[in-house]
């Protein structure tokens, strides 16, 4: 599966994204979109975690995952701990299956099993008031040394084998998720983050510094079975910046195989190498929520079911952009992605 996971809080208010097992979720007060201070190299919107404000990437079950990859920007504008990281490899509960996590504390970074050890991973690493980027491989382990390696800002800080998670959970505990933030006062932004594990060729060890970008609809594509409703394109009903929640402007459709696709705006010419492309979109169904529809995006769909609410799903196409071909600048400028009726 390789890229499981990405995030970069730009394309708007992230609401609920859900998708055949693997979702991203705010908890708590909703995900709070905030300028990120001295954004740059980072992107102009982030995760602000002043709050009981939370992100899950939930992984499919059964999984087979026990090496994970992650990266992202970070910053902390006090000298509060707090942890950044924790992976879970049981079902969510807050008080008794999170596993380990990686934790901040006075500028320092450390491993720390739940009710277990704690590693020293790096000291003085971390500055207040300044973006950093982390990136952490680790195999997971519960009764056998297991490698763990932190990068920050690119440079290699900590590599060494070390006890991962509780040993109650075995000596192979496969991951079911990782969540972004912990604790109830951070003082911290999230940005561009990436998850990954070690499978396939591709996406399968550390990425590097990345961002993920917005594109927003900006024209129609070859098909246009919907009907549009608030405006008189059918793009100009998707290309809000925020979730539509209110039936101001949006397209419908009941009709099995009517499909609507569209243009999406051009990378920024900055951009010369793709991970990997997510298509967002929020849905609800017409009457009695026992409809589905399909993602599509150049050749590849997948089905969703659809509730009767709106509900925001995310597709990942995380390697390929037709099955066969690497995603470039030029394939995701020229992509014509949508929804189809089943």
């Amino acid at each position: 599966m390789a890229l499981l996971f990405i995030e970069g809080f730009d394309q708007y208010d992230i609401g609920t994204f859900g998708q055949s097992g693997k979702f991203i979720q705010g908890l708590g007060t909703a995900p709070a979109i905030a300028a990120s201070p001295g954004a740059s190299p980072f992107s102009p919107q982030c995760l602000s975690c002043s709050n009981d404000n939370d992100i899950f990437a939930l992984f499919p079950t059964p999984a087979a995952t026990t090496t994970i990859i992650f990266g992202f920007g970070y910053y902390h504008s006090t000298t509060y701990s707090n942890s950044i990281i924790n992976l879970y490899t049981d079902v969510l509960d807050n008080s008794t299956n999170r596993m380990c996590y990686l934790d901040h504390n006075l500028g320092n970074l450390s491993w720390v099993i739940e009710g277990g050890a704690t590693t020293s991973l790096a000291t003085n690493v971390i500055q207040t008031g300044v973006w950093h980027w982390i990136e952490v491989k680790v195999t997971l382990s519960g009764t056998t040394p297991s490698p763990l390696e932190l990068r920050v800002d690119g440079n290699t800080v900590y590599t060494g084998s070390i006890i991962t998670t509780r040993s109650t959970m075995g000596d192979s505990p496969i991951l079911k998720a990782v969540r972004f933030s912990d604790l109830d006062s951070r003082y911290m932004y999230l940005d561009d983050i990436y998850v990954c594990d070690s499978s396939g060729s591709t996406n399968n060890d550390f990425l590097g510094r990345v961002s993920v970008v917005a594109l927003k609809p900006n024209g129609n594509g070859a098909v246009n079975n919907f009907t549009p409703v608030g405006a008189a394109n059918n793009w100009e009903c998707v290309d809000n910046a925020g979730r539509n929640s209110s039936d101001t402007a949006y397209v419908y459709s009941t009709t099995p195989g009517h499909k609507d696709l569209y243009t999406f705006q051009n990378l920024d010419p900055k951009y010369t190498n793709v991970k990997g492309v997510a298509f967002n979109g929020s849905i609800r169904a017409v009457g009695d929520s026992g409809q589905k529809m399909k993602f599509v995006i150049n050749n590849q769909s997948s089905s969703r079911q659809i509730s009767y609410v709106y509900d925001d799903k995310r597709q990942f196409i995380t390697e390929t952009s037709d099955g066969t071909n690497a995603w470039t600048p030029a394939t995701v400028n020229s992509v014509e992605a949508g929804f189809e009726v089943e």
